[in-house]
């Protein structure tokens, strides 16, 4: 099912963005995991800002992924260092192999705010 398009005029000086977002009401169906990927996921309880910001770009740097860069300390630290907040390096053994953010600061929902892979593991099987 196609969504309709609307095309909206861009002022001078401004720079049109496109959101697309993914509403998942129940779990497809499972895949068969890969015996070769040694994957796990790592909660990091109030990450290290720059260790956060790293990872961060790793990831999302060809996907245009900014927000989080250009957020000052104080900002970032609010949203990562939240309880209800929870970050997740994507480990390959010893490898940060992605990211993983949710955030359930909204009762009884989750989103999932970041997930991507680094580039060397897009295509693996690993997402």
């Amino acid at each position: 099912m196609n969504a309709p398009r609307q095309m909206t005029e861009v002022p001078a000086g401004k720079i049109a963005a496109i959101v697309t977002s993914l509403e998942m009401f129940s779990a497809p169906a499972p895949r068969p995991e890969r015996s070769d990927l040694a994957l796990s996921l790592r909660r990091v309880e109030k990450p290290d800002l720059d260790w956060f910001r790293d990872l961060f770009r790793r990831t999302g740097e060809d996907w245009l992924w900014f927000s989080r860069l250009a957020m000052t300390d104080e900002t970032l630290r609010a949203i990562i260092h939240d309880p209800a907040v929870e970050v997740y390096p994507l480990m390959a053994g010893k490898h940060e192999a992605g990211l993983l953010e949710l955030d359930f600061r909204v009762a009884g929902e989750c989103e999932l705010s970041y997930f991507g892979l680094a580039p060397t593991f897009i295509g693996s099987g690993a997402g």
